[in-house]
């Protein structure tokens, strides 16, 4: 689980570790704005909040549960594989996105086990990062920015959509363990070419759904993505059943359409790639 936060962001940082459970079986990395030029304390001003051990990282880690990672100053931390590993920190202080580059990372590891966090700070790092963990399966929580120190991250958030939930410090905790603590009894397949005939029979009642109550025809999505996309809105809703989020959708016609959106989303990093809209210019 990944917490991003700029100004004012030990305080909730601290809140936030002291409300999660001992032994969660997540691992936690707190990525924060640093001076380059300083050295950091961060971790030794959370310690005193959590009973799980808190390191700065200092060289490539291993992601171990139950432990919070702390980003060291100087440098951008980066999730590859199951290890923490630091890369270079951008030159000109303008491109320096540290909470972005992270969450981006950790979406492209761990698709939908991430979770991310973007708490007070000011200016948008952590929107763009908290969108691709939305687009990979992840889970996207936003501080509101009515409580926040800070507003200016939160509703960088809040103004794209980048999120699933908007939450108080307080509320966080639970929303944390219940997204972690549900796994839904549903096949995954790397293809369409490993789908069942039963799942393309539930896939079939479901397109007809979203059809009859949205007007969307999903019917030619990619069967393996829709699957993942139905994974997350039962992570989303705390349902391991795949029939019992079928009637879910039955009785709620709010959750076909939030179903309907997530299929739509799409994760590009090319718009952020400015040599692509150099060539399109030329």
């Amino acid at each position: 689980m990944a917490i991003g936060a700029s100004a004012g962001g030990l305080a909730a940082i601290k809140v936030l570790l002291a409300g999660v459970p001992e032994q969660s079986g997540l691992a936690y990395v707190v990525v924060v704005h640093l001076s380059p030029e300083h050295d950091s304390h961060l971790a030794e001003l959370l310690q005193p909040h959590t009973s799980m051990p808190v390191r700065q990282v200092t060289e490539t880690m291993a992601l171990e549960p139950d432990n919070v990672f702390v980003i060291p100053p100087g440098a951008n931390l980066e999730s590859v594989d199951s290890h923490l590993r630091l890369s270079r920190l951008e030159p000109d202080r303008k491109e320096r996105a540290p909470i972005d580059h992270f969450f981006r990372t950790l979406a492209e590891t761990h698709d939908g086990r991430s979770i991310g966090i973007v708490l007070t700070g000011t200016g948008s790092d952590g929107t763009l990062g908290l969108r691709e963990i939305k687009g990979h399966g992840g889970l996207a929580i936003v501080q509101d920015p009515n409580e926040a120190e800070f507003d200016g991250m939160p509703r960088s958030v809040v103004t794209t959509g980048s999120m699933d939930m908007v939450l108080k410090l307080a509320e966080m905790p639970r929303a944390i363990m219940r997204f972690a603590d549900t796994s839904p009894r549903i096949p995954l397949p790397d293809d369409d070419t490993q789908i069942d005939g039963e799942a393309k029979s539930l896939l079939a009642k479901l397109f007809a759904l979203i059809r009859t109550r949205t007007g969307r025809d999903f019917s030619r999505y990619k069967r393996s993505t829709v699957l993942r996309r139905i994974a997350r809105r039962m992570q989303f809703n705390h349902i391991e059943d795949f029939d019992v989020y079928l009637q879910l959708l039955a009785d709620q016609p709010l959750e076909v359409s939030a179903l309907a959106d997530d299929l739509l989303i799409n994760v590009s990093s090319f718009f952020r790639d400015p040599l692509v809209f150099e060539h399109l210019a030329e």
